[in-house]
């Protein structure tokens, strides 16, 4: 027998091509194997790096909680200031008015005609003693006290060259027009009083008074508004910006 043969049954096979073929499947399995643990590998880096990840990613989502905590609990705050001052501010000019009228603190009187050229040509604790003569005789009969004035004021309009005019519906006109000369201009930096801003009181002392202490309390209000608005865009959340900004 030739050398490099191999007898098997009937056929004759080379021996080299005997002993190459499992050798080059044998090489084919250890690539594969490789390819396989190198594969494996690649997929336990990953896994570590997604480990790291999500860690890392927990980490960020507990700071962006419990920032969000302190917004809500910076947010309930500045609500709680904002109702407190809101509360100053009737949800009209007449519940305003209603709500001032009938605090018994202040009095004021408006005499017209002769009358006030009488007033102003008296002393003014006279004045203030006849008005109060004339409220006495209304209440005191009824079972009311009138007490005694703790101070008093008394103007003359007519010795008085900045003073002496008052509002009044003309032809045409409504008590809307009231409304629209109380609205403010640049969203709450310009407020008008003046009795002619309140349609409930228009052309009186206490109109003119009551419209001071209406504008005072929506002066507060925006005031308190603008002051919020300020504090939360100075302190914004980094963690909850750039939480979004990943979304």
């Amino acid at each position: 027998m030739p050398i490099g043969q191999l007898l098997v049954g009937p056929h004759k096979i080379p021996r080299q091509k005997v002993i190459d073929e499992p050798r080059l499947k044998l090489q084919k399995s250890h690539q594969l194997h490789q390819k396989t643990v190198n594969e494996l590998d690649s997929l336990k880096a990953e896994y570590k790096v997604q480990l790291t990840d999500k860690a890392t990613l927990k980490e960020e989502l507990n700071a962006v909680r419990q920032s969000l905590l302190i917004e809500e609990k910076q947010r309930k705050a500045f609500e709680t200031e904002l109702l407190k001052s809101k509360i100053l501010v009737p949800e009209n000019h007449d519940d305003f008015e209603r709500r001032w009228r009938h605090q018994g603190t202040l009095g004021i009187a408006l005499v017209a005609g002769e009358a006030a050229h009488n007033f102003e040509s008296m002393p003014p604790t006279d004045a203030v003693t006849q008005v109060f003569r004339i409220l006495k005789g209304v209440y005191e009969p009824q079972g009311i006290d009138v007490p005694e004035p703790i101070q008093s004021y008394a103007c003359g309009w007519s010795l008085d060259p900045l003073t002496g005019s008052y509002s009044n519906v003309a032809v045409g006109a409504t008590g809307d027009d009231y409304d629209i000369l109380v609205e403010n201009v640049g969203e709450g930096r310009i407020f008008f009083t003046v009795e002619a801003t309140t349609r409930l009181c228009p052309a009186t002392m206490h109109g003119a008074f009551l419209s001071g202490l209406r504008e005072v309390a929506n002066m507060a209000y925006y005031a308190t508004v603008r002051a919020l608005k300020q504090k939360v865009e100075k302190s914004p959340s980094k963690n909850a910006h750039s939480c979004a900004s990943s979304s």
